[in-house]
């Protein structure tokens, strides 16, 4: 049986926006600098979920944001 998905709440909108900060803040209190490299595919999944926030028209805490921007800056 074929269901038509429901369309996008704002619920979810708000729900994946804490989800995606949770993860970030926790990165950012438990990693260095230097080990943030292990993250990438952490961090893959960090940056899919601000590309979705955007792309809905959702604000991205400026959280999130600096942490993505401190793993670009220090990965290898």
């Amino acid at each position: 049986m074929n269901q038509k998905p429901r369309p996008l709440l704002m619920s979810d909108i708000n729900l994946i926006h804490e989800l995606v900060f949770a993860l970030a803040i926790e990165i950012d209190l438990h990693y260095d600098d230097e080990d943030l490299h292990a993250l990438c595919n952490t961090f893959g999944t960090v940056e899919e979920g601000v590309r979705f926030l955007k792309d809905v028209g959702s604000e991205v805490h400026p959280d999130i944001l600096q942490i993505v921007g401190r793993f670009h800056r220090h990965r290898n």
